[in-house]
């Protein structure tokens, strides 16, 4: 969407731009002129910092407090409606239906297939407007795209609102209408690509990875203190996390207008001179640069063949690519446990959103813990590459996701479910792995191409995922539900733990490196241009995840100084065929 420029170390220590957008000064600067601007510049930086972080809890935090909520107040409208029609003596004095008489498979059946496919109404308009909306910022600013972002975000949670609130009036599948929103702002991908690069116009490249990585902890702290809070005004009613997260979202907007434009904002640290150096385009940009719309039929069907291309000349980037869709759908089943455990586990709505929270602390340990001390142990200690360091943790978390799903879909008690949960969630950090070792496979002037290729492959994963894993309940709630096997309730998660069982097995038989050693310019651009995506629906479902376009880094390991690769002062030894190995590396 927005090309930003990485910096690419070099054996001297000296540090350039992975792309070449460098620019020399066209006029003398003196030290006090200089430190002036530095000022400025660290000053204008922290001021956008600051209102990030508040646009993110502010959007964040009743997202996800009012999202528990109104799967409640969803299954409250179907059921009243179902039994008023079909039993009205069930009605109470207050005039309502009791939770537990609201597990029965026309109920259930029907709120699956609501929330599957407005997940899929909702992710639909980020395939064709991710791209026109970037470049609208590219051209005109971030300010002002951004917030009609959050307006149209507000729109749409009100419009979700007066559909719940008058049931007489509204069909409950009018919700689906609430994507007509993203044609005004983009949608939540859009969101999440402004936020990325409003920070990258104003954050130094030697601290753009920790900016962009405490962003995506405070997206997850939301996710971990929303829930318990949510949980507790449930038990009162569930219209007051609702109510209260609508109101709350509202916020955002007056902080996004806050938000000065960062377009052509100088950095810290970089020389004084003109603020708008230019950049290298994206693909997708350069596709839609010409004015003459004669030939763009030619010049998009050029633009997918060469993506096809790029995916399909080396086995391995197409193998991983293939992945992406299977976790995209995967990562679709997080949301389905608030459904499934009360129906499965006979837990109320409220109850089973405390899983929520801890879901999200055990992702927070996993990334900020757990594989920043892994990655750092197999590369200081036991000296290994980045690369096969990160082939490990791909293998490793295939294998967490098939064990945890597996558990998940057959757990005839609730512990056991939570136990196949942590063990899922421990998988946090593999789609960072996988876009990892993606970009140390191809060169320099095709990462982003590939990322605007993954971006897309992801979003299809995106759309498929709500209607298969709604077909998938439904299939095991009418096999449940007619006695055949109670078991069968569970069926997303078992054909889940079956697909990545099978994944796990491939990658741990398969050896994906070759046998000479990757130079280090490879490594640079793979340690770079990392692109964490441990954030995403596919591992904890958040609200605003990372953008599957170009996007910031945030690696998985600590920043440390990168020590230049033997490889760099040695000749490049001939390429030898991959092939099937015993070994794991």
């Amino acid at each position: 969407m927005v090309q930003h420029s990485y910096e690419k170390v070099h054996e001297g220590g000296e540090q350039t731009p992975f792309l070449d957008s460098t620019f020399e000064p066209d006029h003398p600067t003196s030290p006090a002129l200089d430190t002036q601007e530095e000022k400025a510049a660290n000053k204008f930086r922290w001021k956008v910092t600051i209102l990030m972080y508040l646009i993110i809890i502010a959007v964040d935090l009743p997202s996800v407090m009012h999202h528990a909520s109104q799967i409640r107040i969803f299954e409250s409208i179907i059921c009243e409606q179902y039994y008023r029609t079909h039993d009205p003596t069930k009605f109470t004095q207050d005039g309502t239906i009791p939770e537990a008489m609201c597990k029965i498979e026309p109920v259930q059946a029907e709120m699956s297939s609501i929330r599957g496919w407005a997940s899929f109404f909702g992710h639909l308009p980020g395939l064709f407007l991710a791209i026109p909306f970037g470049m609208l910022a590219d051209r005109y600013g971030r300010k002002w795209i951004f917030v009609m972002n959050i307006v149209a975000m507000q729109g749409k949670a009100t419009w979700q609102y007066v559909v719940c609130a008058f049931p007489h009036v509204f069909s409950l599948r009018m919700i689906w209408f609430d994507s007509i929103s993203a044609f005004f702002g983009g949608g939540s991908m859009v969101a999440t690509a402004l936020i990325f690069t409003c920070m990258s116009d104003v954050t130094p490249p030697s601290a753009m990875a920790s900016t962009f990585f405490k962003l995506g902890a405070a997206n997850m702290l939301c996710f971990t203190l929303a829930p318990p809070l949510a949980a507790f005004l449930m038990k009162k009613d569930p219209w007051i996390p609702f109510t209260v997260g609508v109101l709350f979202q509202a916020i955002a907007i007056p902080i996004a207008m806050a938000l000065p434009e960062t377009l052509g904002a100088k950095r810290p640290g970089e020389p004084i001179g003109p603020v708008n150096p230019p950049q290298a385009k994206t693909p997708v940009a350069d596709m839609f640069e010409r004015r003459d719309l004669r030939g763009i039929g030619s010049r998009v069907k050029n633009f997918i063949m060469e993506n096809v291309r790029l995916l399909s000349k080396d086995w391995r980037v197409l193998f991983f690519t293939c992945t992406y869709p299977i976790r995209m759908v995967t990562g679709a089943l997080d949301g389905q446990f608030l459904q499934y455990i009360p129906q499965r586990f006979h837990w109320t709505i409220a109850q089973t959103t405390y899983l929520q929270s801890m879901q999200a602390a055990c992702g927070m340990t996993t990334l900020l813990l757990l594989l920043p001390a892994v990655s750092s142990y197999l590369i200081k200690k036991r000296g290994w590459s980045t690369n096969r360091k990160d082939i490990l943790i791909i293998r490793y978390g295939f294998f967490c996701y098939a064990v945890g799903m597996t558990i998940k879909g057959f757990s005839p008690v609730v512990g056991l479910f939570i136990f196949g949960m942590v063990i899922a969630t421990t998988a946090a950090g593999t789609g960072a792995a996988v876009r990892a070792v993606l970009t140390s496979w191809v060169a320099q002037n095709e990462v982003a191409r590939l990322y605007s290729a993954l971006g897309i492959v992801e979003t299809i994963g995106s759309i498929m995922g709500g209607p298969l894993v709604s077909i998938l309940y439904n299939a095991g709630l009418s096999a449940y539900t007619h006695g055949k096997s109670e078991f069968l309730l569970g069926l997303p998660w078992m054909i889940a733990g079956t697909v990545m069982t099978t994944l796990a097995i491939t990658t741990a038989l398969v050896r994906f490196t070759n046998t000479d050693e990757k130079t280090a310019e490879a490594e640079d651009a793979h340690y770079t241009q990392a692109n964490d995506d441990g954030f995403e629906a596919s591992d904890l479902a958040p609200t605003i995840g990372l953008p599957p376009l170009q996007t910031p880094t945030i690696p998985l390991t600590p920043l440390t100084p990168y020590t230049p690769h033997r490889a760099l002062h040695a000749p490049r030894t001939p390429r030898t065929p991959y092939r099937m190995s015993e070994k794991y590396m």
